[in-house]
């Protein structure tokens, strides 16, 4: 629905100001019109908490806690996306700490520890 009064595109500008993310990025030709959004970016105080380290210990201290948690609720428990969770977890089964359950394209995907480092000491690795 088309409100005709030119005020939508500053209403999206202000809202994503207001949840820290950049400005929308408009694209428009004769056949389509689109507006990118961007990722919102972290706080100085977000930023001053997280680091490779700690998320990694995080993730490895969540998983040892629970027999297996999906991306969606690793990434709740962090406060971060599921693309930087899915990131963490891919390293974490190069380095053989973790293992994934279930087809890996299925939504339903969740992830484990692998039985040999499901121990607290190998969280501080």
């Amino acid at each position: 629905m088309v409100e005709n009064r030119g005020t939508g595109y500053a209403i999206i500008k202000g809202s994503l100001a207001d949840a820290l993310m950049p400005p929308p990025i408009p694209v428009s030709s004769l056949s389509e019109f689109r507006i990118i959004f961007g990722h919102r970016k972290m706080t100085e105080q977000e930023g001053a908490s997280y680091s490779h380290d700690n998320m990694r210990s995080a993730i490895l201290a969540y998983l040892a806690e629970r027999q297996s948690a999906s991306t969606s609720e690793l990434a709740n428990a962090a406060g971060v996306s599921t693309k930087t969770i899915r990131d963490y977890i891919s390293r974490l089964m190069e380095e053989g700490l973790a293992e994934g359950i279930g087809s890996k394209y299925s939504p339903k995907r969740r992830y484990r520890l692998i039985a040999s480092h499901g121990e607290t000491s190998s969280v501080a690795d």
